[in-house]
């Protein structure tokens, strides 16, 4: 899978609308899921949510990351899918505009996998 555990929790959480609804959704329990959204927020450095009483309220910063990251997020679900069903040949991920200051952290991402390549022109 080319998305980190952490990042799909996230996905989930804000799709779900809460932290059980998307455990339930990902078939876990909440506590792990707490723990992937603190280590995304960890290596982000800054909150995705805010913890209220009531639960987990997305801030102005996990708004705006969720808005930048979901076009990212649903190509590369699909490209997955692509791939699974081939399970051979080369994928090749192209922007023009990936002006986003997240973009450093998905090519990390792609770069810690170790299998690709990531030219920037």
């Amino acid at each position: 899978m080319f998305i980190s555990k952490n990042l799909l929790v996230f996905i989930a959480t804000v799709q779900e609308g809460s932290l059980t609804n998307a455990a339930a959704k990902l078939f876990s329990t909440a506590p792990p899921m707490s723990r992937s959204i603190k280590i995304l927020e960890d290596e982000l450095g800054f909150k995705l949510f805010a913890r209220t009483t009531t639960g987990l309220k997305l801030t102005d910063r996990g708004k705006e990351f969720y808005k930048d990251i979901y076009p990212s997020f649903m190509c590369l679900t699909e490209l997955s899918t692509n791939y699974k069903k081939e399970k051979s040949g080369t994928i090749n991920i192209g922007t023009h505009q990936l002006k986003s200051e997240y973009a450093g952290f998905l090519c990390d991402y792609f770069l810690d996998s170790g299998n690709c390549n990531i030219e920037l022109k």
